[in-house]
């Protein structure tokens, strides 16, 4: 029962403080809306930002608003709202998109600041996000094995839906993978237990295989990076893992060696893979963001507008057909485009204030203290590599799956007790 006090504690504080109850069920529902109505998304993410701007209110504690990570968000914020919208290709378009905007990075900074601001929180959304991602893990492997999941999906051209109409399980379970174990490894190293260390290993390598035989190459590889760049961080600062790394590292590529060679479906995506990243430019990744540079370049200072980018991309050319996309598939060349270099330029220096406070947090930490901004990097990585394909930065349900890991991962992170 001790191991249970985490629920015991977050219980009581749901009791004492009915208002930060509210906003830490809405945290828990939130990645469970994602797969079951996309309108609850923006319900449990409205909960969580206006439960913390009442409580700063009711504390007249805004000392949140001076972190860098904050200013970098409202200066965006500020420069989609009165300069790209009114100057917009469509405003009317991009109007609701850039007002709506900020509730994103301050969903980010409510969880770390108010709701997941203790180890029972954090231990409890990791839990929860534990069974989450089991059900979700299951449900894709039986219908890689019958060809339709529990929840009556087919599978979509081999590739796997899950509990979701369309091919997107893959990315789903490698976007909330490391933010589940940032929330769930301080508990687990605290109780010393052997048979949690087991499921703490045998729960990602279960989700990695199931990512990989969804055939998505872009969550593949993007998950591979973030475990790479949080490995690769600790190896080189805690001689302890290099040898626990390496030999991860090893099993790993032995898995992958065999499921290539055995596995056709594997093979395949795998090749194609390859053959996209040999010739970017010609795929169809590459000819969406050489088109958004085109435009960007066109509108320099100021874009055309949120949303607007597929009413100027043309029809592209690829494998025989042509396409019109709605984003550009990378968010550096989806702010290019529709927010001009001004918006580029904002939209890094958010990415480079949550690297700044990562990398702040790994130096100050010591030995296994250093996992969780190692993860938190790893995340960053996984989000914001420039080559990566991506989802739209500004449309609900993408967006959701960036900023809602990032507050997750960040939100173990060691903050001052009034910010």
């Amino acid at each position: 029962m001790q191991r249970l006090s985490f629920l015991r504690e977050t219980l009581r504080r749901a009791r004492a403080e009915p208002l930060w109850g509210a906003a830490f069920v809405a945290t828990l529902l939130l990645p469970w809306m994602m797969i079951l109505a996309k309108v609850g998304i923006e319900a449990c993410c409205a909960v969580i930002g206006l439960s913390f701007l009442w409580v700063s209110y009711r504390r007249r504690d805004w000392g949140w608003l001076r972190q860098p990570f904050a200013i970098a968000c409202i200066a965006a914020w500020a420069w989609l709202s009165l300069v790209v919208t009114p100057l917009a290709l469509k405003p009317e378009h991009s109007a609701v998109a850039a007002l709506m905007w900020f509730r994103l990075p301050l969903m980010v900074i409510a969880l770390r600041y108010y709701v997941l601001d203790t180890p029972a929180a954090r231990t409890t959304v990791g839990a929860v996000l534990v069974v989450l991602l089991t059900l979700v893990a299951g449900d894709a492997l039986w219908q890689y094995l019958t060809g339709y999941s529990f929840t009556g999906h087919a599978r979509l051209d081999r590739r796997l839906t899950g509990p979701f109409v369309t091919p997107k399980v893959g990315l789903f379970m490698s976007k909330l993978l490391l933010p589940t174990l940032a929330l769930c490894v301080p508990y687990v190293l605290a109780i010393k237990s052997k048979r949690l260390m087991v499921l703490g290993i045998l729960l990602p390598t279960v989700v990695m295989v199931m990512i990989l035989l969804s055939g998505e190459r872009s969550a593949t590889l993007s998950v591979m990076l973030a475990f790479s760049v949080g490995a690769g961080m600790m190896m080189l600062s805690e001689r302890s893992w290099r040898a626990p790394c390496l030999a991860v590292a090893a099993l790993v590529v032995t898995v992958l060696v065999v499921l290539y060679c055995t596995n056709d479906w594997i093979a395949l995506r795998a090749s194609q893979a390859m053959e996209t990243m040999g010739n970017y430019w010609q795929s169809d990744y590459g000819l969406l963001a050489n088109a958004a540079i085109e435009i960007g370049m066109d509108h320099l200072s100021h874009g055309v507008g949120l949303g607007n980018f597929r009413d100027l991309c043309p029809q592209l050319p690829y494998h025989g057909y042509t396409f019109t996309a709605i984003h550009p598939h990378n968010a550096y060349a989806e702010w290019f485009a529709e927010t001009g270099l001004p918006g580029l330029l904002l939209f890094i220096a958010i990415i480079v204030t949550l690297l700044r406070e990562g990398l702040q947090q790994f130096r100050r930490a010591r030995g296994i203290e250093r996992m969780l901004p190692a993860l938190a990097l790893g995340v960053c990585a996984q989000h914001f590599f420039p080559l990566m394909g991506m989802q739209s930065f500004f449309t609900n349900w993408p967006a959701m799956l960036v900023w809602f890991p990032l507050g997750l991962a960040f939100a173990g992170l060691p903050r001052e007790k009034r910010a």
